[in-house]
């Protein structure tokens, strides 16, 4: 039976409102996104070599509802418009929430051992895994409650050697109806 059929009233109120908020081709893109057969969409996005247009243009276009910040260090002057406060304030302005979980990230040991290149992109997946199947962050954010996708963020460019990739696909190998978007 296809979830997307059982929608709530909710879900539809907040189709409705993001679809007046958009252009008609927007629109129609973010419907079709929507009545797929998965019950709900997680996103992943990095920061960087993304203006804040083009980063907030991606989150609305997506319909995400809430981005959650899975970075381990949010404070860095080097984030520039991703730092943890103005990051809230800017997602505020577009009525898009925002969380920081810092039990989604790698620990520092992970972290620097790949900077530094004393770890294989290999070996910072597995541990990394392990790390995730250790803290069992699955209480942490029920995406079915959501009033539409969230979006895990990160500052990674592209998700494929980024640990968002990994909690997305972690949360979807755990959780069913999950759909991965990579904006």
């Amino acid at each position: 039976m296809n979830p997307r059929k059982n929608n709530t009233l909710a879900e539809i109120k907040s189709t409705l409102d993001l679809v007046l908020r958009i252009s008609p081709d927007q629109a129609y893109r973010v419907l079709k996104d929507r009545k797929g057969e998965y019950g709900m969409i997680i996103c992943t996005i990095g920061f960087a070599k993304k203006n804040l247009r083009a980063f907030i243009k991606k989150l609305q276009l997506a319909g995400v509802n809430k981005v959650i910040d899975i970075r381990l260090h949010n404070t860095s002057p080097l984030a520039g418009y991703a730092k943890k406060d103005d990051l809230e304030y800017i997602l505020s302005l577009v009525d898009i929430g925002c969380e920081h979980h810092p039990e989604l990230a790698p620990t520092e040991e992970i972290l620097d051992g790949y900077k530094k290149k004393k770890l294989s992109w290999q070996d910072y997946e597995r541990k990394f895994k392990e790390v995730l199947a250790q803290r069992n962050p699955l209480q942490g954010i029920n995406f079915m409650n959501e009033k539409g996708p969230v979006c895990l963020l990160c500052a990674e460019d592209k998700p494929i050697q980024c640990h968002r990739r990994l909690v997305a696909e972690y949360y979807s190998a755990n959780i069913g109806g999950l759909q991965i978007k990579h904006l």
